[in-house]
């Protein structure tokens, strides 16, 4: 074996043991960074709001992850995989919607960020608005006691038809401000009820909600069999 294969057989073994040791290295740097704020209709940031960074476009059956933003608004998301995201942003217990539900993306803007190698860090302003807060009483229209397992559901009038249900007595169920919708209560055993006190959602009535608008209504659902009188 002449010096010179010698050396070159050398020069290869240290390559393929450097590349063995810096792939791991190299491959956990695969990423990129997103920052961004988070504002409301005012353009005023939304401190401690939650941020989601889902598939772009956004698919029901995803999983995300959620990153907190800080008392500024501002957040940042380390380690994103190359790509391009939908980013979505929420506070819930002060009436900013969850927007990971597909009825509340109707007329909201999601911005998208998309990092890669020649663009891994990005910043992104996320836009969200305040609903409305629907405040729903159910009771039984024939002994006034609550009616523990109804159903609120929201129909957005619109070309595409949209639904969401929460339970009824929830305090934070929410609808986006501006757009149309109707209500109807459901639950086992009782006839459906649609707002304003009808049994059919063919003459229910529209509702639209300002900003941190409150609306309280009272359900009174009738059993479907009327209670078995003692003699």
């Amino acid at each position: 074996m002449t010096r010179e294969l010698w050396l070159t057989m050398v020069r290869v073994l240290i390559c393929l043991l450097l590349t063995a040791f810096f792939q791991p290295i190299l491959a956990a740097q695969i990423g990129g960074t997103i920052t961004g704020i988070v504002i409301n209709e005012n353009l005023d940031p939304v401190p401690l709001a939650r941020v989601r960074l889902a598939t772009s476009p956004v698919r029901p059956m995803d999983t995300s992850i959620t990153y907190g933003a800080d008392e500024q608004g501002r957040f940042i998301i380390p380690n994103v995989e190359w790509g391009t995201y939908t980013l979505q942003a929420m506070k819930p217990d002060e009436g900013y919607p969850d927007t990971f539900l597909v009825f509340y993306r109707y007329h909201v803007d999601q911005p998208t960020a998309t990092v890669s190698p020649a663009q891994p860090f990005v910043d992104v302003t996320i836009p969200i608005a305040k609903g409305g807060r629907i405040l729903a009483t159910v009771i039984d229209a024939v002994t006034g006691h609550a009616v523990d397992s109804a159903k609120l559901t929201m129909y957005l009038m619109a070309s595409t038809p949209l639904s969401a249900s929460f339970p009824a007595d929830s305090p934070d169920i929410l609808a986006t401000a501006g757009i149309v919708f109707e209500i109807g209560v459901h639950a086992d055993g009782y006839v459906d009820w649609f707002y304003p006190d009808l049994a059919t959602r063919s003459s229910a009535t529209h509702i639209t909600l300002k900003p941190g608008e409150r609306f309280s209504f009272t359900a009174k659902l009738k059993p479907l069999k009327p209670p078995t009188e003692n003699k």
